[in-house]
C-alpha cells in the first residue's frame, strides 16, 4: 500500500513547529511556531516541582550541593526547542502516540500507536497504511498531535 509523502511528514507539517523543516505546508499559512511562542522566557514551560516537607528531611551537605547544583542548571547554556526535539525525535524508541480529529465520530478524538523513524535532518518519518484509521483521519482533517517520549521514560511519575 502507498501512502505519500505528504501523509507521512502531515503531522510534522500541521504542528507548525519551526523544529522541522515542513514538508508539503505553506509557510504563510502555517500557526506561530513553539519556538516563537517560547521565546519570552517567561513563557517557557517549567517543571518545578515543590514540595514543603522534603527541604526539612535533608541533611546540610545534601541541601548545599542540591543547591549548587541547582544553581549550576538554571545557569547552564540551552540548546533550544528545536535542538531538545529533534533529540528527541532521534533517540526514541520508534513509536508515538498520534492523536487526530475522528472522521468516523466527528467531534472525537482519536488516538493511535505508530511507529516513526527519524530522516536524515532529524523530523519523524512515518509511513501509514491506506486502510487505517488514523491515515483517513488525516485525510480528512490534518490537525494532529504526536507524542514521543524519551528511551528512558518509565511513566507518568517522572
Amino acid at each position: 500500500m502507498r501512502v505519500t509523502a505528504a501523509i507521512a511528514a502531515i503531522a510534522v507539517a500541521s504542528s507548525g513547529c519551526d523544529a522541522f523543516t515542513p514538508v508539503g505546508l505553506n509557510s504563510a499559512a502555517a500557526p506561530r511556531s513553539l519556538t516563537a511562542r517560547y521565546a519570552e522566557e517567561d513563557n517557557a514551560p517549567r517543571h518545578d516541582v515543590r514540595s514543603s516537607g522534603a527541604a526539612a528531611e535533608m541533611d546540610p551537605e545534601e541541601m548545599k550541593v542540591q543547591e549548587a547544583f541547582g544553581e549550576h542548571q538554571q545557569n547552564a547554556a540551552k540548546l533550544g526547542w528545536a535542538t531538545d526535539i529533534r533529540s528527541l525525535v532521534q533517540y526514541n524508541h520508534g513509536f508515538a502516540v498520534m492523536s487526530t480529529n475522528s472522521k468516523a465520530n466527528p467531534g472525537y478524538p482519536g488516538g493511535s500507536v505508530v511507529g516513526f523513524a527519524p530522516d536524515e535532518k532529524g523530523r519523524p518519518f512515518f509511513v501509514f497504511s491506506g486502510m487505517s484509521t488514523h491515515t483517513q483521519d488525516i485525510l480528512s482533517d490534518p490537525r494532529c498531535s504526536v507524542t514521543i517520549a524519551a528511551k528512558e521514560f518509565k511513566g507518568a511519575a517522572e
